[in-house]
């Protein structure tokens, strides 16, 4: 996996049940290096949703669906929910973000870290 592919995830359910975190399975967008550092089973990722009205959101980016991008459906990346998980967790690799888009999570995540 590298920075920037979109894979599905299996998030499960958060422990005490769901809240606002984003749960089952999903598509992600890889943010760390993960192909650089293989001993690491972790991988950070930003999680999607479909429900558009979440991009009133800071820190959102919408996103159209495309080949390149395996999206199937008009979809929301929520930067404020970076989060890392076990690499186990991954399902598989759908497609590869756009580099536009790439660069607008970017810098969405500059933003959010105050860099």
């Amino acid at each position: 996996m590298r920075r920037g592919d979109v894979i599905r995830l299996d998030l499960g359910i958060p422990p005490g049940g769901s809240g606002h975190e984003q749960a089952g399975k999903r598509p992600a967008i890889v943010v760390s290096l993960a192909d650089e550092d293989l001993n690491n089973p972790m991988i950070t990722v930003i999680p999607t949703t479909g429900k558009i009205d979440k991009s009133r959101f800071p820190h959102t980016l919408e996103v159209d669906p495309s080949i390149q991008n395996g999206l199937t459906t008009k979809s929301v990346l929520l930067a404020f929910q970076v989060v890392s998980y076990d690499k186990r967790r991954v399902i598989e690799v759908i497609g590869s973000l756009e580099s536009k888009y790439m660069y607008q999570l970017e810098q969405k995540l500059r933003q959010l870290m105050c860099l």
